[in-house]
């Protein structure tokens, strides 16, 4: 190999690294697993969870409740809201490699970041809209600027939403501090994308939107600068 080629070579690495170290999302491509938590592992409605009980009209409802899933420093989220049948209010989660279910591998085509190590895909399948995987950002720095949210889903069934919040109950105004996108097309990757300028955002969702769905998510990136 030619030593101009060997430098170019070098040079593509090493910036692929630093874009690789400036993701702030807690393991981005799932790669890191927890083995004590089953896989798949599915969650239902039970009068064991907080906030379950019976509204004014004696319905059973759950607000909602996170769960363990694999891949560390994710976790799962089973919405509730009114569900006057308990049976119904279940989601599941299972952590795959490329490939599996017949899901292709991003292409390039869809400008997929090489930057990420996409070695793993979750799958969730929900019977409620408002359930999936959620994850706090740590160290996303507290100031205004320009935060760059980006994740890739391959819907099946129903609408993907990638929300991002503010964990923070006193800075916390809902709608006013959520911002999403939601996910258009189906049976194809499709990269959803939020861009912030208020630091607020370090809370990630991506979940169901408006009903039950079927999806899967990979290579979650975050850049604030």
């Amino acid at each position: 190999m030619k030593p101009i080629k060997i430098i170019l070579v070098i040079v593509v690495v090493l910036f692929s690294n630093i874009l690789y170290a400036q993701n702030l999302a807690p393991n981005p491509g799932f790669q890191n697993l927890d083995p004590t938590v089953p896989n798949p592992k599915g969650y239902c409605w039970n009068a064991g969870l907080p906030g379950s009980g019976v509204n004014a009209s004696g319905i059973p409802y759950v607000d909602g409740s996170s769960h363990a899933c694999q891949p560390t420093g994710w976790w799962v989220w089973l919405n509730g809201g009114v569900a006057a049948d308990k049976s119904n209010l279940c989601i599941v989660s299972e952590t795959l490699p490329f490939g599996s279910n017949c899901i292709p591998w991003p292409s390039t085509n869809d400008n997929a970041t090489p930057n990420i190590k996409m070695d793993k895909m979750v799958h969730i399948k929900t019977t409620r809209p408002d359930g999936g995987l959620v994850t706090v950002l740590n160290n996303l720095p507290k100031k205004s600027g320009k935060q760059v949210y980006t994740c890739w889903v391959y819907v099946i069934k129903g609408k993907a939403r990638f929300t991002t919040s503010c964990s923070n109950p006193a800075l916390n105004h809902g709608d006013g501090t959520n911002m999403s996108a939601i996910s258009q097309a189906s049976c194809k990757w499709e990269r959803l994308l939020i861009v912030r300028t208020d630091g607020l955002g370090d809370e990630l969702n991506i979940y169901s939107n408006g009903s039950d769905a079927e999806f899967y998510v990979c290579n979650v990136l975050v850049n604030a600068n």
